[in-house]
């Protein structure tokens, strides 16, 4: 009877912990991984108990016939009582913390077409203003580049996609990382159906070197690239080159501006 219980109560915990699960975790495919985990935690544990009742039964005297079936009803009954308490923590919970809908990503800005050359030159002309929060700022980033990426309306960066030669660039409708204040920035070059490069590395390389960057190449595990970065007191400006290849680079395939408070962890040499 106490293996009966204990087994009960389990299935409650692990109700009760679904439950929780499916209603705060934002992630939907993994609120229904757990869901389901915990549901075969339940229905075995449900098993169990009336095995273990089966077991605690009278002791079987020589001639008796043998019945190992758990009692009609037992398992039904836990089940139902289970049932009702996960509907109860559900409502409980939702009735807390609403779920929060999930807001649709809004489309990037049409952008002017423009030339490679014209698209690198206000890349470097970015990379060589990059000195502290200020020329990171949405507003002076759109200066630079002369177009929006921001929404007029909310000031949200939305980003903007133009063609540039044969390819079409994407500025601002990703991010390197999420979280915090804008103070990062990522440029997506999208090669057409020619192989030909609109950004070449060689050259964009050499111009940032002459600016004070110093290259660092990304570790082995992560795709090709290389971090170029210059300090300005307490910040440092970090303009990462993701390459289409690790040996003998030739083509830019994305770039991410950023700006790092050294305080919060200076790159190591």
């Amino acid at each position: 009877m106490k293996m009966k219980r204990a087994w009960a109560d389990y299935a409650q915990g692990a109700a009760r912990q679904s439950v929780q699960t499916m209603v705060l975790n934002p992630n939907p495919i993994l609120r229904l991984r757990t869901v389901c985990l915990h549901a075969a935690f339940v229905v075995g544990a449900f098993a169990l108990c009336g095995c273990a009742q089966a077991g605690t039964g009278s002791v079987v005297t020589q001639g008796e016939p043998m019945d190992r079936s758990p009692p009609k009803g037992d398992a039904r009954v836990e089940a139902d009582r289970v049932a009702a308490l996960v509907d109860s923590i559900a409502d409980k919970l939702a009735a807390e913390r609403p779920i929060d809908a999930v807001e649709p990503k809004a489309e990037p800005l049409h952008g002017p077409d423009i030339t490679a050359q014209v698209l690198e030159e206000r890349l470097l002309a970015l990379a060589s203003a990059l000195r502290g929060p200020d020329q990171i700022e949405v507003r002076f980033v759109e200066q630079i580049l002369g177009m929006s990426i921001s929404n007029p309306e909310t000031g949200k960066v939305v980003g903007t996609q133009g063609a540039v030669g044969q390819a079409v660039y994407d500025i601002g409708s990703e991010a390197p990382y999420e979280g915090g204040p804008f103070g990062n920035l990522r440029v997506m070059i999208r090669e057409g159906a020619t192989e030909q490069c609109e950004l070449t590395y060689p050259s964009f390389a050499r111009n940032l070197e002459s600016m004070g960057y110093r290259p660092f190449p990304m570790p082995l595990y992560l795709e090709p690239g290389i971090e170029f970065v210059r300090e300005f007191g307490d910040f440092s400006a970090i303009v990462t080159l993701h390459l289409d290849r690790r040996d003998s680079p030739r083509c830019i395939d994305k770039l991410d501006f950023i700006l790092q408070d050294v305080k919060d962890g200076r790159l190591e040499n």
